[in-house]
């Protein structure tokens, strides 16, 4: 466990693909949020989340090869993406704004995110060490599809 989490957090090519992945895929639920509300301006929000999901695929694309992660990417599969990449971004997604709605004293909705946030943290990077890619992987798109659902959900 602390061998892949030490990986991910020296690695600034790791870093910088995940909080990438998260802005956009913030800009992406404000936009979809806005729009459901009917409020035009959340297509604003769009370009945003297609710049920050460009800019987070060029990045990907052009690894420096002495990265840790283009060691882990040459073998690029969709899993090892979502696992090494996604997994992260929804982890800071989950627990970042969960302290902002602690923050609001909206206890409630803080406490889902950050108890959604904790427990991808340990289904990835200590209870799943041994879990095949694609169960992981798995999981990390159920709670993608969770933290959209929340987040739109709880603005409704």
């Amino acid at each position: 466990m602390e061998r892949n989490i030490e990986m991910m957090l020296s690695s600034n090519s790791a870093l910088y693909l995940s909080t990438l992945l998260a802005a956009a895929l913030f800009f992406l639920m404000v936009a979809i949020r806005e729009v459901k509300k009917e409020h035009y301006e959340g297509f604003m929000y769009f370009p945003l989340a297609l710049f920050f999901g460009a800019v987070h695929g060029f990045v990907l694309w052009y690894l420096p090869i002495d990265s840790p992660m283009a060691t882990v990417m040459a073998r690029f599969t969709v899993w090892n993406w979502a696992i090494y990449i996604l997994a992260p971004a929804l982890i800071m997604l989950f627990i970042v704004l969960g302290i902002f709605n602690f923050l609001r004293i909206d206890t409630r909705s803080a406490m889902v995110k950050i108890f959604f946030g904790l427990t991808l943290l340990c289904y990835m990077f200590m209870l799943g060490m041994d879990w095949a890619p694609d169960v992981k992987g798995i999981i990390t798109l159920l709670y993608c599809w969770a933290w959209f659902e929340v987040e739109i959900g709880m603005a409704t």
